[in-house]
């Protein structure tokens, strides 16, 4: 057993024992938030005595020495919180070590990738994910079967909205989607056939920097920024950014076609139609509910494949004379 197992077991069990003497079911909603509240609250008082230990009151004159073993008593008292924390909401040792990691390694990734440098003149592609590169439909359909609901009827694709297509209540499909999107589910995403294609021949070629872009409700659920980079990677998809956002994208777009050239990949009607009015060339994965759209600056496909590679960026075509192998 690790030493942070036997501490996190010391603490769990004094916790119990706490809570025991308290009458509280800490599998109570009502429990829960009490404990957590508690917990947090005696985070912040010793917030305050690891303050009192420091000379942090600048506007006064002091010749206070911080004394370093009392600061890690207070430190300790922090370190019992927050593992009473975790402990109240049912993650063990293991638990606490794989978060932290895969925390590190979201904050490792993101800042990479925000404080990336795109060099001056590169074309840049920006692409939605879901009814662009991955058929989020059908994976999710395909879920719904698996879960025994066989009441489904036959997807005619007619709209952004697939409860509406599928005849379900909102209120059953909003349940249904909250259980896909919070259990990791977005890691398991079918992708287009046509879609790494698509996106090697736009790197190989043209050394287009590639960003990712996702309305996916990530601000609701935290893992999803990671499910999401995790998908990219497993489809091993030259991807150098992934954002989360829906009309910012344009608005991203447009900036950027500044001082780039800038194509996009989208199936959202709407964002179809505001990047084309924007000024940005735009390739649309034709579906049943974009079919309608008509734009100067978009063309709709039923794959990616159909267009020749100097095509998505026709005015590069002289520095690229041929494609890569």
């Amino acid at each position: 057993m690790s030493n942070l197992s036997k501490i996190f077991l010391a603490q769990k069990k004094y916790n119990e024992k706490i809570r025991i003497a308290n009458g509280d079911n800490v599998k109570s909603s009502k429990a829960l938030s009490y404990w957590t509240e508690k917990y947090i609250l005696g985070m912040v008082s010793e917030f305050d005595e690891v303050l009192r230990e420091i000379d942090w009151k600048k506007h006064r004159k002091s010749q206070f020495v911080p004394n370093r073993i009392n600061i890690a008593y207070e430190l300790s008292d922090l370190t019992k919180y927050i593992l009473s924390l975790w402990e109240l909401w049912g993650f063990e040792a293991d638990d606490v070590i794989e978060y932290v990691d895969l925390k590190s390694r979201i904050l490792e990734l993101q800042s990479m990738q925000e404080f990336s440098v795109i060099p001056d003149g590169i074309p840049i592609v920006i692409t939605d994910i879901d009814g662009t590169l991955g058929d989020w439909r059908t994976t999710f359909i395909d879920w719904l079967h698996s879960k025994g609901i066989k009441n489904i009827i036959e997807d005619p694709v007619s709209s952004l909205n697939l409860d509406l297509d599928l005849d379900m209540l909102y209120t059953g499909y909003s349940d249904l989607k909250e259980e896909f999107e919070s259990s990791g589910k977005y890691r398991e995403i079918a992708i287009y056939p046509d879609s790494r294609e698509t996106l090697e021949r736009l790197k190989n070629f043209y050394g287009a920097y590639i960003i990712s872009v996702t309305a996916r409700p990530s601000h609701i659920y935290r893992r999803i920024w990671m499910d999401t980079w995790i998908w990219i990677e497993n489809n091993r998809l030259p991807v150098d950014q992934l954002k989360i956002g829906s009309e910012s994208r344009i608005i991203l777009a447009h900036e950027l076609s500044k001082t780039h050239p800038v194509i996009m990949l989208e199936d959202n009607s709407s964002l179809l139609l505001r990047g084309a009015n924007s000024g940005i060339t735009i390739f649309g994965r034709r579906q049943q509910y974009n079919c309608g759209v008509s734009h100067r600056n978009l063309r709709l496909v039923d794959s990616f494949s159909e267009v020749e590679t100097s095509e998505f960026f026709p005015d590069l075509q002289k520095s690229n004379p041929k494609e890569s192998e």
